[in-house]
């Protein structure tokens, strides 16, 4: 059983790869086409649901969504505009290499993505995030960049663009979506990586909720995925179908911190989704 219960895992890293592969040449041959109509982020949108499809297909892994029409009301535009009617910051929890496609069935249009700095020199994976105007996070010191202005130069993007952002933090792939590169956590982190086989959120970071305040006070929309290592699990190379559960919460304002200085203001916020999250969490891994 564990051989072939291996024989699957390297099959699912292998369709990964091929898919990615497929999805950058789709990406590439709409860009210019949705761009003509300036329609960029149909482009990201349509890219990321056809990485779904075909990975389901191939793994036979589902999604089962609560709260779906949460992440919808996110992805409608105004009549006659190109512009989302509201928009926010999904704040997602982060296990494996498996939450990528599963972001590519979630995200609603007009979201952008967010991944670390070493995600760029990744190939076709890599130069997709760049192309698809994602939001780079803990860039090197030698960029010349602090840290700081990396958060407001994200804030001042969405803001300006009327965008959503999804965020947690990306891991490194190998070529070809092969195994993942575990790496320690960085302090832009918001939902960070958890390989363990529990139900287990790990503590938050700050990069989301201070995009979040600077951009203009968007609402945290919390999604929680179930703990899938039943059904993939890189330690153990481990991979089999099913069903994995995802629970959208829903958003939480900054009202509820009116009259805090920012760095309070941020920690109560970071303190209420992550307790949110964390009960979901438990919730919807029994």
């Amino acid at each position: 059983m564990g051989s072939l219960s291996h024989l699957r895992f390297y099959f699912v890293l292998f369709c990964t790869g091929i898919i990615f592969f497929i999805c950058f040449c789709y990406f590439i041959l709409t860009l210019y086409i949705f761009t003509l109509f300036n329609e960029h982020s149909l482009t990201n949108f349509t890219t990321a649901n056809l990485c779904w499809y075909l990975f389901s297909k191939f793994t036979r892994i589902k999604l089962e969504v609560e709260g779906s029409e949460i992440i919808e009301r996110y992805g409608t535009r105004h009549t006659n505009t190109s512009e989302p009617k509201q928009r926010c910051v999904f704040v997602l929890n982060h296990q494996s290499e498996l939450d990528i496609p599963i972001l590519g069935k979630l995200a609603p249009n007009y979201t952008l993505r967010s991944a670390t700095w070493r995600v760029k020199k990744m190939p076709l994976f890599g130069w997709y995030m760049q192309l698809s105007r994602s939001i780079f996070l803990d860039r090197p010191s030698t960029s010349g960049i602090t840290n700081k202005q990396v958060l407001l130069d994200a804030a001042k993007i969405l803001h300006e663009s009327n965008l959503n952002i999804a965020m947690y933090p990306v891991s490194q792939f190998l070529a070809f979506g092969a195994l993942i590169c575990m790496t320690n956590g960085e302090d832009l982190q918001e939902g960070r990586l958890s390989q363990s086989k529990t139900p287990n959120l790990q503590p938050m970071k700050r990069g989301a909720f201070v995009i979040a305040m600077e951009a203009g006070n968007m609402p945290i929309v919390p999604v929680v995925i179930a703990n899938y290592a039943h059904i993939f699990h890189v330690p153990t190379r481990h991979a089999s179908s099913g069903t994995i559960k995802v629970k959208v919460l829903p958003p939480l304002e900054w009202t509820q911190v009116n009259g805090m200085d920012k760095q309070r203001a941020i920690d109560e916020m970071m303190e209420a989704v992550s307790n949110k999250m964390h009960e979901a969490l438990i919730e919807i891994s029994k």
